[in-house]
């Protein structure tokens, strides 16, 4: 009979008690749960009624609606049945009887850490297995991994542990702000996060760094399988989030976006996944083809809007069929460059994870308080330029907002849409924006990198803009 809540292993097909522990070690922690049967004909049956329900042919599907699919899916898989519900006969281990289990939902709205951190330490152990690594894995360990996956959605979890995502969106989600930290994650681009934290007085949250593209498709593929990645792979360690921006095609593929729609891609960035989610940064934010809204990229929208939204999704469909936790961040420019809107751009809810932008201290008027509030919110929610409107288009989507490039622009004494010089205000303002919307920012990263020549965005060290370095360093 159901369960009300939980969820239980259940005994062998064959009615024996489950193999020893040496040849199963994952199963040891479940000897004293009760045990209940659950065929495939009624797993099919639930599928069945919720394919009827009035939710399910919306566009995109409710995140419970994707959340309870998946579940059922999962028990179906992890009862070894077919996808036409009947069991999978000759798939397991000759000396492990399959298991069969019945997952019925908790609160789908939230993830207990706690539960979170019990099932990981069982998928670590699982992982630990001799026979993990067979190719192919013996029927056992899909459906044990299987049944590991849908107790974590049961719990309204990711397989990483986060919460379930409620945004339209079955992507990964941000797990939460570290303790001793800033309200919302913090970083500081092209510099040693350890050091950075140090000098600020607060912890680096977020890692934030770009793929190359000038030189072909082996340049990207060299950047992710090299030493680039240990920088990402310890800001995992430290509870920081990883944020890569990801380019939808190198140079010498230029404005090629029909051809990335239509797969030609593909394999590439398989490769990318695979090698991100072996080196344990399957769960990282991925910035799809940033800034697709300016036009200095081989990716740019602007002649081909249609084809430009087919590539992102088709991108996110091939990352997520390899990983299916990694972070998408639609990363955009403050200010569209060409004549349509970011709501023309926007290639759905169920592709997007987080709402991104770059918004450097340039063409809008930021150089006193009654600037910035004017600049702030310009323009609409379906054409954002101020960080306020942005927040709002982000907002009207059900999802947080990533700022993962900003910065103050000092070019000596210019007008102000070519940059506010050394503009402590700025830096003030934008605190004040993190602050006042922490629980709504995915995370930022101020944009330290050199360019070409140092002053214009450097703040650390503190020489180069004096007067902005020591309000950031006084407010982050």
């Amino acid at each position: 009979m159901p369960i009300a809540m939980g969820m239980f292993l259940l005994a062998s097909e064959t009615g024996n008690a489950l193999p020893p522990s040496n040849d199963l070690q994952a199963f040891t922690a479940h000897r004293n749960i009760i045990h209940v049967a659950s065929s495939c004909s009624i797993i099919a049956s639930k599928i069945g009624k919720l394919m009827q329900h009035e939710d399910f042919d919306k566009d995109p599907q409710p995140g419970w609606i994707v959340r309870t699919m998946a579940l059922y899916q999962s028990e179906k898989k992890a009862a070894g049945c077919s996808s036409g519900g009947t069991p999978v006969t000759g798939s397991s281990s000759p000396e492990t009887p399959s298991p069969v289990v019945l997952v019925t939902s908790g609160n789908p709205g939230s993830c207990d850490a706690g539960q979170a951190a019990r099932i990981t330490n069982k998928i670590d152990k699982l992982k630990q297995h001799r026979n993990f690594g067979d190719n192919p894995q013996p029927g056992w360990i899909v459906r044990t991994m299987a049944l590991y996956q849908s107790e974590m959605k049961a719990a309204g979890c990711s397989s990483s542990g986060k919460t379930t995502p409620t945004n339209g969106s079955p992507g990964g989600e941000i797990g939460p702000v570290p303790t001793g930290t800033l309200p919302w994650r913090s970083g500081m681009s092209c510099t040693r996060l350890k050091d950075a934290g140090i000098w600020r007085g607060t912890p680096m949250t977020a890692a934030i760094g770009w793929a190359p593209h000038k030189k072909g498709w082996e340049e990207m593929l060299a950047y992710f399988s090299g030493s680039n990645m240990e920088k990402f792979i310890n800001a995992r360690k430290s509870k920081a989030l990883p944020s890569i921006g990801l380019p939808m095609m190198p140079a010498s593929h230029s404005g090629q976006l029909d051809n990335c729609a239509a797969g030609k891609f593909d394999n590439y960035f398989t490769k990318f996944a695979t090698i991100l989610k072996n080196r344990g940064l399957g769960d990282i934010a991925l910035r799809v083809g940033w800034e697709a809204n300016l036009q200095s990229y081989p990716w740019i929208a602007e002649h081909n809007i249609a084809g430009y939204k087919a590539c992102y999704r088709r991108i996110v469909k091939t990352l997520r069929a390899v990983s299916p936790d990694f972070i998408f961040d639609w990363h955009n420019g403050k200010r569209t460059r060409f004549a349509n809107t970011p709501a023309d751009l926007y290639p759905g809810d169920d592709v997007v994870d987080i709402v991104g932008l770059s918004y450097y201290d340039r063409d809008l008027n930021n150089r006193t308080q009654a600037d910035w509030d004017r600049s702030a919110s310009d323009g609409s929610v379906t054409n954002p330029h101020g960080i306020e409107t942005w927040l709002a288009f982000a907002k009207s989507h059900g999802k947080k907002l990533g700022v993962a490039e900003w910065g103050i622009t000092n070019r000596g004494d210019t007008p102000y849409y070519q940059g506010s010089g050394d503009n402590a205000l700025y830096i003030k303002n934008m605190y004040n924006f993190f602050k006042k919307n922490a629980k709504d920012i995915a995370y930022e990263s101020y944009f330290n990198c050199v360019q070409g020549n140092p002053q214009v965005y450097i703040l650390y060290p503190s020489n180069y803009n004096p007067l902005s370095s020591a309000m950031y360093r006084s407010l982050f």
